[in-house]
């Protein structure tokens, strides 16, 4: 079995869709041709369940953030190079991007507020 698409979003003239293997595929948006496929990377374990996957993508104007249940991810929005992840104690659903911070939503029904310029937890509660 493939994986499935758990989320997508348009970033620019991008089509950007999230997958149940951690990858992210890029399309161009006028022709829906492949672009380039990013490979997020999964649990501590390296197995795919059911609560595996890219759950949320957002984008600012030089980062992609893709959220799955253990962290974040983040890309180059221009070269679509990996830049760094973080870990997460509490898992994650969604997220989006607000002035320099990123706000995640939890699945225990709490936002947690990362500073992207200081690359720290600002708020978590």
């Amino acid at each position: 079995a493939g994986a499935e698409v758990l989320c997508l979003t348009v970033v620019g003239d991008h089509l950007i869709c999230g997958f149940s293997d951690y990858s992210i595929a890029v399309f161009e948006q006028e022709t829906y041709t492949l672009h380039k496929v990013l490979q997020g990377i999964g649990n501590d374990a390296g197995a795919i369940s059911a609560s595996s996957g890219i759950y949320s993508i957002t984008a600012d104007s030089t980062h992609l953030v893709g959220v799955s249940t253990q962290m974040f991810q983040v890309w180059n929005l221009s070269t679509f190079d990996f830049q760094f992840r973080v870990a997460v104690e509490d898992p994650l659903l969604s997220v989006v991007f607000c002035a320099s911070h990123l706000l995640c939503a939890s699945f225990d029904n709490t936002v947690k507020v990362w500073n992207s310029f200081a690359k720290r937890w600002d708020v978590k509660n």
